[in-house]
């Protein structure tokens, strides 16, 4: 066995000096990137907790939950979590109940007829409905289904005209979404945007009720209080008109992003 010489013993302290210093240095930079991630995360739920995709208010204006059945054909649980527009629907039938469309997208766990539903439905009264939360995709707008959050409106006359109170709980649930979501005036879309179908009739048979309505939008977002005025709407009539458009196109398959 090699006898070490006293240098070499020197040496061989030193060395070992190092190494434990470098394991103590070693162990504490982990024990600091650990202590990191656990803020980043408790200060994720944080934030995320404030938003559960679930809303109480908009406004004046009550929201209700009433949540769908998770299914592939109305709520299929994929998760939204890029939201970049707010896409605007009409029911296409006058006089339908925000009850009565809730039920209809209910029922299509069943019926499987087509793939259909929307976030939030406005009834004739202004009452705001929540059918599925925001961090979830909604059957609604085609391509934009998987960033975009789809509201739906009920209406009193063939065109798309709805009453006084339907037309300010939309402007205050839609400037509400925009400020949660960081959204422009001009991220706020019509379903005849995408696909050129008829929907919202309203806003796209005069083009100055969908430029009245933004600005509605604008104003309400600055805290002023909207009164209906130079946006014509309808009264609840006792004889329904003919049927319009639907709100989304039809499908048979059950496909959150069916092709164009």
């Amino acid at each position: 066995m090699a006898v070490l010489t006293k240098e070499q013993w020197r040496r061989r302290r030193i060395l070992k000096r190092k190494l434990k210093k470098i394991g103590i240095l070693t162990g504490f930079a982990l024990i600091v990137i650990l202590l990191l991630l656990l803020i980043i995360k408790v200060i994720s739920g944080i934030v995320s907790s404030g938003n559960d995709g679930l809303f109480d208010e908009a406004g004046n204006y009550k929201i209700k939950q009433d949540l769908l059945t998770v299914s592939d054909y109305s709520r299929p649980g994929i998760e939204l979590d890029n939201v970049t527009n707010l896409v605007l629907h009409y029911t296409g039938v006058p006089n339908m109940t925000a009850e009565e469309k809730r039920a209809y997208y209910e029922s299509l766990k069943d019926t499987r007829e087509t793939t259909e539903s929307v976030h939030f439905l406005v009834d004739l009264d202004g009452t705001i409905y929540q059918l599925i939360p925001t961090k979830e995709v909604a059957c609604a707008s085609m391509r934009y289904n998987e960033y975009g959050i789809s509201i739906e409106y009920c209406h009193t006359g063939a065109d798309g005209s709805m009453t006084a109170d339907t037309y300010q709980a939309l402007v205050s649930l839609v400037a509400m979404l925009c400020e949660e979501y960081d959204l422009k005036t001009d991220d706020v879309i019509r379903h005849y945007d995408i696909t050129s179908v008829n929907c919202p009739a309203f806003f796209v048979q005069d083009e100055a009720n969908w430029e009245q309505f933004r600005e509605d939008v604008s104003q309400a977002r600055k805290g002023k209080e909207i009164k209906v005025t130079s946006a014509p709407v309808a009264q609840p009539t006792s004889t329904p008109a003919p049927t319009a458009e639907p709100s989304a196109t039809p499908s048979t398959e059950p496909s959150v992003t069916p092709a164009e």
